[in-house]
This record gives structure tokens, sequence and C-alpha cells, in this order.
């Protein structure tokens, strides 16, 4: 998955924020990952929940 540029920067700057040192870009690509990886497991859940209403 290819993330968009500006998205990245967002990222990084969060990620700076929050560990005081700024990640490399393979750690924030992964993060981004992490990140799309628990929104697409939140979206199945959500269908099943709402297929079983």
């Amino acid at each position: 998955m290819k993330f968009s540029e500006e998205l990245v920067n967002e990222a990084e700057q969060y990620l700076t924020k929050k560990t005081g040192e700024k990640p490399d870009k393979g750690l924030t690509e992964e993060f981004l990952m992490a990140i799309a990886e628990l929104g697409k497991l939140l979206a199945n859940y959500a269908d099943g929940i709402q297929k079983e209403s």
C-alpha cells in the first residue's frame, strides 16, 4: 500500500510529537500500515454486527 507524501508527513509529525524524536520513513509507513489494518478489522467487525441485527 502506498501512502501520499502528505499523510506520511502528518504521521511523522504525530510520531515525533509523541516520542520526542523523528522516526525513519520505514517506521512511519509501518505505523500507517498498522492503522490501515486496524481500520479494516474495525470495518469488518462493524459489518458483522450490522448483519446480525
